[in-house]
């Protein structure tokens, strides 16, 4: 009996799916060695590892987005040669990136017929719309295929490219980190996709390092460390608690995160500030929110209620309407929620990005110009620091893991010697290790004596290092209460807009 007609095990048993033995190297760095893995329609298979493990390359690799220096691929039982992405969408593969591949410029219609594997040079934008709408409405993930992919919110961004690739047909769906910007509501709605893609048969690709989503949502987990894949299993014979063990060769000790001190004076204080909204994005309505010195300040919030509006009116990237920020910081690091779209220049140097705010430092100039040797033993130590080795410091930053990038942007930031951080969503798919790094570094800084701005959609995080929580519904401060006090059913109340 063929896979149509066949029983759900029986269908799971036929790979839609399957590497054997592939290999991947850049340069002397070998990002996938000698792994098989076997994917199965009706199935949701989660995939961990730390960043740079692998997991990413791996399923580029079938999505024909990198091609293979060994090993096969085969998809529904024939061997393929994939040579490039609308290939690998030809023969029903579909990866959502953990950083979108969307074109801010373009509508959501032109960003689906960009990709789309069927489309001539003859672009039928409306009948994109109607597949758009026709397949987000099957999934519940209802987008505007007329929208300016610039307006939406991530929260969208990532439901567009979930209806953009199964609009396209795809058999295979590789979701690379899909809950990581999202908040409560969404990330729920996105599992909820995957587990209704499997039950039709879809073979779901489940990159995540939440592993409370792993236990809820896959039916199989394999564990990919420097490259190897060191542990398989179906989900219910394994248990988080082994899934860390097998990601991390030592897992990190947390420290306990409240523990009682004096706060110092107000490093900021924000008086009934308003900020005009921009697009579809949220803006800020008579918010008042103060942080003191040696406090972490949580925000709490369903994606799009104005959080963005609030990080850039506390970084001065956003002038208030009406209201007053004072005092304001002299000095303010910025951790923003995309890293390689805000916090890096990609396409630059490690140095480069390592002098942003030291470039005009006398100590790095020669006869006016910087110079050389001074720049690298400023860049070696900062990199040093941060825990970040690399072969150069010429190397483009879009060349370093999620984790080693996001370490970049902090140990520049901090090295401002800042008043206040500003740490929007500073966990975004990011692994256990380099959390517990994060982690470390902000309740480092409330002990030095800075105040810190948190801004997360996953309360775990926010309930983790807080002293404090403000809760912002639809750009207006709906609560605000003691994080060591407060319960999870409150603060998910007001999230929801409940008083």
């Amino acid at each position: 009996m063929g896979a149509e007609g066949a029983s759900p095990d029986a269908r799971r048993a036929i790979s839609a799916a399957r590497l054997t033995d592939v290999r991947k190297s850049f340069g002397e760095v070998r990002a996938v060695d000698g792994v098989s893995i076997d994917l199965r329609p009706g199935e949701v298979h989660a995939l961990l590892g730390e960043n740079g493990a692998g997991k990413t390359t791996l399923m580029k690799l079938l999505a024909g987005m990198v091609a293979p220096d060994a090993g096969t691929i085969e998809i529904a039982g024939e061997e393929v040669q994939l040579r490039d992405r609308r290939d690998g969408t030809r023969h029903g593969i579909g990866m959502i990136q953990q950083h979108f591949a969307l074109i801010d410029e373009l509508t959501a219609a032109e960003n689906q017929l960009l990709g789309h594997p069927a489309r001539t040079a003859l672009a039928d934008v409306k009948r994109a719309s109607a597949e758009l709408r026709e397949t987000g409405e099957r999934l519940g993930l209802v987008v505007d295929p007329g929208a300016r992919v610039s307006e939406l919110t991530m929260g969208e961004r990532q439901r567009l490219e979930i209806v953009i690739a199964l609009s396209a047909g795809a058999k295979v769906l590789i979701m690379d980190e899909p809950t990581a910007a999202l908040g409560t509501a969404d990330a729920a709605l996105v599992a909820e996709v995957a587990r209704g893609l499997a039950a039709q048969g879809t073979a779901v690709v489940y990159i995540t390092h939440k592993l409370r989503e792993v236990m809820d949502v896959s039916d199989r987990v394999s564990v990919m460390r420097r490259g190897r894949l060191v542990a398989s299993a179906a989900t219910r014979d394994t248990s988080a608690d082994e899934l860390a063990d097998e990601m991390v060769e030592s897992r990190p000790t947390r420290r306990p995160a409240h523990q009682p001190r004096e706060l110092g004076e107000h490093v900021v204080s924000l008086r009934a500030v308003s900020v005009a909204g921009a697009g579809r994005r949220q803006g800020l309505e008579g918010v008042s929110i103060s942080v003191s010195r040696g406090e972490i300040v949580g925000v709490a919030g369903v994606i799009g209620n104005g959080q963005d509006a609030l990080a850039g009116v506390l970084t001065g990237l956003l002038e208030p309407s009406s209201g007053e920020v004072e005092p304001r910081p002299e000095r303010v690091a910025y951790i923003p929620e995309d890293r390689a779209a805000e916090g890096l220049a990609t396409g630059l140097s490690i140095r480069d990005n390592a002098i942003v705010h030291r470039h005009r430092d006398p100590g790095l100039h020669s006869w006016g110009r910087l110079a050389s040797r001074p720049v690298l033993d400023f860049v070696g130590t900062l990199l040093s620091n941060a825990g970040i080795r690399v072969p150069g410091p010429a190397i483009d930053a879009g060349a370093l893991s999620g984790g080693n990038q996001q370490r970049l942007v902090l140990a520049r930031e901090f090295d401002l010697e800042p008043d206040l951080i500003v740490a929007n969503n500073p966990y975004r798919g990011l692994d256990i290790g380099a959390t517990a790094d994060i982690r470390e570094r902000l309740l480092d800084a409330r002990g030095r004596g800075v105040g810190v701005l948190l801004i997360s959609p996953d309360l775990d995080e926010l309930f983790d290092i807080s002293d404090r929580l403000v809760v912002l519904f639809e750009g207006r401060l709906a609560g605000e209460l003691d994080a060591r006090e407060a319960e999870l059913r409150e603060v998910g109340r007001l999230m929801a807009g409940a008083t």
